[in-house]
């Protein structure tokens, strides 16, 4: 068995110790600081997340045998288990952390947060 090296191989010549200059990674591009973020959700916004989806499920899910509840998403209307409540206007678009929520299935969440992060890009691109 071959000790490791720690450092890992070369991306371009691919040997262990490579010691060419033109070879060393280019060090990360900062992004800037200025970039409209939404801030981290706050413990009360993750609780009242919580308590949307528990009483949506109460109402329209389905318990297996196995305690698992499932519900047909309203976006995909596939049955699912795994279930998120988000803002129906974003932040990203101007919501605020107060404003209604919906539930659908993490899938369809993650698709929608997808389309934003598209637009965002595309608007950015364009200025």
């Amino acid at each position: 068995m071959s000790p490791v090296s720690p450092k890992g191989r070369c991306r371009v010549c691919h040997q262990l110790r490579c010691a060419d200059p033109t070879h060393k990674r280019q060090p990360r591009q900062q992004t800037p600081r200025n970039l409209e973020r939404p801030e981290r959700k706050s413990y009360a916004e993750t609780q009242r997340r919580a308590a949307v989806v528990k009483a949506w499920l109460w109402e329209y899910g389905i318990t297996l045998d196995n305690g698992d509840v499932i519900a047909r998403c309203p976006e995909c209307r596939q049955m699912r288990a795994h279930w998120v409540a988000d803002h129906i206007v974003p932040y990203a678009e101007g919501g605020s952390e107060d404003g209604e929520l919906r539930v659908h299935c993490r899938r369809c969440a993650g698709r929608q947060g997808a389309l934003i992060a598209a637009k965002r890009r595309q608007g950015r691109g364009a200025a």
